[in-house]
């Protein structure tokens, strides 16, 4: 499979050689910000890559250039979709996840529609959702990774995770989910601070999938310990974090990171569409 080493300026780039037609036709869909420099070579390398290792024909490349505000309206995608509601291509294959879709109102306008037409996404990078009829159902987080922040092992950092996280949902879910979900986190970002970066030049991690009926939030530390449980009495203000989250989440865990050390430390809270 040979693609052209530079984004063409037409819509559609046909690929040079294509592989057997047995092979699942895929439209090849890459998406950039306007102002990052990027390897398209290497990129497409990548992609390439992807290809022959699932058995994908590329039907064509789409290559743009656009900002997150200008999602909506890229005329590439466009035509990305209208491969495969014609019927020449069954998938959509890309690099990241994020060149697809940015807010959860894309990515499930996205799902309903790869079903309504038998279709799949497939990246090479990144988390992938359970999107379209020829994917199973995981019970890991479903979707590319909403929201991320990167915190200092700091007290400090506790009303700052609190406030991302709370920005990250104002607009996607319930008032009372919002509010369990920030305290939630800031609880774990507490203990994370606390228990898990004692000794370490590290950071917390928190990391946010907003789906249609769930919301999963892991707050990541670089300690393999498991969270602990503080001996707490009813007047004192702190301590509580893993009591609060049997309390208000739908279901929590935690496990090692691979590589590690590391762990991160989850919780999900389910709600109505």
């Amino acid at each position: 499979m040979a693609f052209p080493a530079v984004p063409s300026p037409h819509d559609s780039i046909r690929a040079d050689a294509a592989p057997l037609a047995s092979a699942t036709p895929v439209a090849v869909y890459v998406c950039w910000p306007r102002h990052r420099n990027v390897n398209v070579e290497r990129a497409l390398t990548r992609v390439r890559r992807h290809l022959q290792a699932h058995a994908f024909r590329a039907v064509g490349l789409w290559v743009e250039r656009a900002d997150v505000e200008e999602y909506a309206q890229r005329p590439r995608w466009a035509s990305v979709r209208c491969q495969v509601e014609s019927g020449a291509a069954r998938g959509i294959v890309s690099l990241w996840p994020v060149m697809l879709w940015w807010t959860p109102w894309q990515r499930d306008e996205l799902a309903r529609w790869l079903n309504a037409h038998g279709a799949f996404v497939s990246t090479v990078e990144g988390e992938l959702p359970t999107m379209g009829r020829t994917r199973p159902v995981s019970d890991r987080p479903l979707g590319r990774c909403t929201a991320s922040v990167t915190l200092a092992p700091l007290r400090s950092s506790v009303p700052v995770a609190r406030r991302f996280v709370t920005a990250c949902l104002v607009s996607a879910v319930h008032r009372e989910v919002i509010d369990a979900a920030a305290l939630l986190t800031s609880e774990l970002v507490a203990n994370a601070v606390d228990h898990g970066t004692n000794g370490v030049q590290a950071t917390v991690g928190v990391h946010v999938w907003c789906e249609a009926t769930r919301l999963h939030v892991e707050v990541r530390d670089p300690s393999d310990a498991p969270p602990r449980r503080s001996a707490v009495s009813e007047l004192d203000e702190q301590g509580r974090g893993l009591a609060l989250v049997d309390a208000l989440a739908t279901r929590w865990g935690y496990d090692n990171t691979s590589p590690g050390p590391g762990k991160r430390v989850w919780f999900e809270v389910a709600y109505a569409a």
